[in-house]
């Protein structure tokens, strides 16, 4: 299901954003009062705003859409016979696609924060847990280093004549 179907599905199926329907869904949650208290059913302005950016009225999904359907997942017979640069027809920079990732993100979210209290990171839970790790054995190394010149420095006083 794409981005605009979703929103045309909650659009047609408001009825499910019920506080009873948000208690239900949440039953074995502990905190469902509290979730409850701010839950509400779509706005409808913000809903059919949602819906126009997720269509292809917005020109970064229209270039999306022809560009997936004609060149990334498919490549169209016309295409293959007279080859045509559709990135000039239908252009979509880096920012456009920015643009629409970080928008799509923040549509799931609002509607997936009423429909279950759930909400969805743009980054992997501990994607930098490595330069912990890699700074942890850089500490190790240098305290390891310091002391080692520690007793070669100890080591070469005693053996020095008084």
């Amino acid at each position: 299901m794409n981005l605009r179907n979703f929103l045309k599905t909650i659009q047609d199926n408001l009825g499910i954003f019920t506080e009873e329907n948000f208690r239900e869904r949440l039953k074995g949650n502990s905190f469902v009062d509290s979730l409850a208290a701010a839950a509400k059913g779509p706005d409808p302005k913000q809903l059919a705003d949602d819906i126009e950016f997720a269509g292809e009225g917005n020109p970064s999904v229209k270039s999306l859409i022809v560009l997936r359907n004609n060149y990334f997942a498919h490549r169209s017979a016309r295409d293959a016979i007279e080859p045509q640069d559709l990135n000039l027809r239908y252009p979509l920079t880096k920012e456009d696609v920015q643009k629409l990732l970080t928008g799509g993100l923040e549509i799931l979210n609002r509607y997936s924060a009423l429909f279950d209290a759930q909400l969805y990171a743009n980054t992997i839970v501990g994607r930098d847990d490595y330069e912990t790790v890699l700074r942890a054995v850089r500490d190790k190394l240098t305290h390891s280093d310091e002391r080692r010149q520690k007793d070669e420095q100890r080591a070469g006083e005693k053996g020095r004549p008084a």
